[in-house]
């Protein structure tokens, strides 16, 4: 009996004792996470783009890139070569891509990888965790994160203003001119193809076919924003995917030469190089701001609009539909958030008909005259933000 007393206590007890002896509390690594890019469920723009803010926010966050996180070291000209030949590829090469440009590539983890995460310390050793989540020693804290809405509380809740500091200087290539390549585009495929000096005003039409279809633009909407933009005297350019070729009376505004049509704007040769992909497009708003040629942009929730806000300083405003709300939903108030700390964007609702009202009481807006006056447009943005109760520092 007495033998297997002293049998159970070597196999129940005395590691449980080793243990308590040995584990040690080691580094907090709670702050550190992994944001996986996830393609299928959309567009990419808009996660590329807070992820940049939140790795400039965060150095201990990491970013899990499709393709790219498969290699154990830095891709060589020939692997990536390969992956071009990959059609699902090629938004993961963009993302690399503008990551080079801006100096943010050493951040995207590798298939060799081993990032440290919450324990204790095991006879001298920290608990690893590979970047599928898994290793040993304890649970792992680096969680993939689900959206950009949580990648970007990195940014939020860091310090926002020395954040975009960083970002605008990358994001504008530290205020150099556009490359050469690029004013020539703007005015052979743009500014030429005006009829006249009318302002510009970028239009973004969203029709995303398979994600959050309720999101994408309505005819009415289009309309109104166009029809509205010419009434005041504004040359309109929509951006994005095509028109629906059912849409005729804003394929005859086309033809009339009252709305430019720059949709799938990625495709020009200009843009087909993936090193430079999205640069080029943001150093085109830069070229066509800095001129006092484009005004500002206006489109449904997205994205896209972020890098133009913050490359160029393009007064911008973001549309959201009455079920996405922003007094619901943590993305929507994340617009909110972004738009309150650059200060040069708002966000506004609008109806299947294309009304665009105040978000909190429902009153018509003069979305254009906000896009043309900085201070009504920051003061958009305030009045939201204190509605809301959001306590996030403002910019200055």
């Amino acid at each position: 009996m007495n033998r297997m007393k002293l049998k159970l206590f070597r196999s129940a007890f005395l590691p449980l004792l080793l243990s308590a002896i040995l584990l040690l509390p080691a580094q907090s690594f709670a702050k550190e996470s992994i944001y996986h890019f996830d393609f299928k469920k959309g567009a990419y723009f808009g996660e590329m783009y807070h992820v940049a803010l939140a790795l400039l926010a965060d150095k201990e966050a990491y970013v899990y890139l499709p393709f790219l996180s498969e290699f154990k070291e830095v891709p060589s000209d020939e692997q990536l070569k390969n992956l071009e030949a990959i059609p699902e590829a090629r938004q993961a090469l963009n993302i690399y891509g503008f990551f080079k440009q801006i100096g943010l590539t050493t951040r995207i983890i590798r298939g060799n990888t081993l990032i440290p995460r919450t324990g204790y310390k095991v006879l001298g050793l920290i608990g690893k965790t590979k970047p599928d989540g898994s290793g040993k020693f304890f649970a792992p804290v680096v969680s993939p994160l689900a959206d950009s809405t949580q990648a970007f509380e990195r940014f939020v809740y860091g310090d926002p203003d020395e954040t975009l500091k960083k970002a605008v200087l990358l994001f504008n290539r530290s205020g150099t001119d556009p490359p050469n390549e690029v004013k020539q585009f703007a005015q052979e495929e743009i500014l030429n193809k005006r009829t006249d000096s009318k302002p510009l005003l970028a239009i973004w039409n969203r029709q995303d076919p398979s994600y959050q279809t309720e999101r994408n633009m309505s005819q009415e909407t289009l309309r109104t924003l166009l029809s509205e933009s010419i009434l005041r005297g504004y040359l309109p350019m929509i951006l994005g995917p095509p028109v629906d070729p059912s849409w005729k009376d804003v394929h005859h505004l086309i033809k009339d030469g009252k709305v430019l049509n720059m949709t799938e704007l990625w495709k020009k040769q200009l843009f087909d190089d993936w090193n430079t992909q999205v640069t080029r497009q943001l150093d085109l708003f830069r070229e066509l701001k800095q001129h006092g040629h484009l005004v500002g942009q206006i489109g449904m929730k997205g994205g896209a609009l972020d890098g133009p806000a913050l490359a160029a300083g393009l007064p911008t405003i973001e549309l959201v539909i009455p079920e996405d709300t922003i007094n619901n939903g943590s993305k929507s108030r994340r617009i909110l958030r972004f738009a309150n700390a650059i200060g040069n964007m708002t966000v506004l609702e609008v109806d299947r008909a294309g009304s665009v009202r105040n978000p909190y009481n429902g009153t018509p807006v003069d979305w254009l005259k906000l896009i043309t006056d900085s201070q009504s447009l920051r003061r958009s943005c305030k009045l939201l933000y204190e509605h809301l109760g959001l306590r996030i520092k403002n910019t200055k």
